[in-house]
């Protein structure tokens, strides 16, 4: 089968563990004026690259974000919570990192910012999705185990793009089953080197005729060709496209649900209540080690 990351649709297509719980909080929209054209942005980011053996999943999750109603708000948002958050000395150029503000790090540091203050932020950053009505996406994928170090690096490349492949096709059927008819929508990633390349080939592909061939006649899934999801997907980093911030606090706590972290229900629950498809995984108890449970 030609086509780069079609083998990985159909190694995992037929898998029981690709059930799903679907929340459909969204409605449909009616249609835009005559004349308008709609857009709505994307923002990805990924999670769960370190330690296999302390990260079996690789999480790749964001929100969708009117960009015509509600971008300049959010980035304001954001701006003003940089602002009251970060000290005057930091505050040039700041950008939420969400594992710093879990744990600390080189830019959020300890001795500066107590825990409790750092968490309370991330709290906020997990009820950004509710506070807008954001639609959270999310990919979720088991990692291959392999021996050679070059081998896992390509094998968690593939798993990276697979789950945002899998972020791209919720995109598409919400655009599909929700947005405006003339509506559009644009993926934007944080850079990531070569693994910003293999996404925007991946992408390419499944905007093709050629894609939609191939799914309809060889797999006999339910994929779609992306159509409404158009462009290559844009990459930036975090402080140029204030959206990402929002996009690493969700791939950040969604990769800790994944593996079975507890204590994070302040941070998970706002996440979840905006999440329109996600795997079983993140709902199942944290109790429940089964795995059936350790799915995509």
């Amino acid at each position: 089968m030609s086509g780069p990351g079609l083998s990985f649709w159909v190694g995992r297509a037929r898998s029981p563990n690709l059930s799903r719980v679907a929340l459909p909080h969204a409605s449909p929209i009616d249609e835009a004026p005559k004349g308008w054209n709609y857009l709505r942005f994307a923002y990805l980011d990924e999670s769960c690259t370190g330690d296999i053996g302390k990260e079996p999943f690789v999480v790749v999750a964001g929100i969708i974000v009117d960009a015509d109603i509600a971008l300049k708000s959010l980035e304001r948002y954001l701006k003003d919570m940089a602002d009251d958050f970060a000290r005057p000395e930091d505050r040039q150029g700041f950008v939420f990192h969400a594992t710093e503000l879990m744990n600390g790090g080189k830019n959020i540091k300890r001795e500066k910012y107590e825990k409790p203050r750092r968490q309370d932020f991330l709290q906020k950053l997990c009820e950004i999705p509710e506070k807008f009505n954001f639609t959270v996406v999310v990919g979720c994928v088991e990692r291959k185990k392999l021996d050679l170090p070059k081998a896992r690096k390509t094998a968690l490349q593939d798993d990276l793009v697979l789950a945002s492949s899998v972020c791209a096709q919720h995109i598409e059927q919400y655009m599909q089953g929700y947005g405006r008819p003339s509506e559009v929508a644009t993926l934007i990633y944080e850079q990531n080197g070569e693994f910003s390349k293999a996404i925007r080939k991946q992408h390419n592909h499944m905007r093709s005729e050629e894609f939609g061939a191939q799914i309809k006649e060889r797999i006999g899934t339910p994929l779609l060709q992306l159509e409404r999801v158009v462009h290559a997907p844009m990459f930036a980093e975090k402080r140029e496209s204030l959206g990402l911030q929002v996009a690493d606090a969700c791939a950040y706590i969604l990769g800790r649900r994944a593996r079975r972290v507890s204590g994070d229900e302040r941070f998970y629950e706002p996440l979840r209540r905006r999440i329109r498809v996600a795997p079983r995984l993140l709902f199942a108890d944290l109790d429940s080690r089964a795995n059936s449970e350790r799915s995509v």
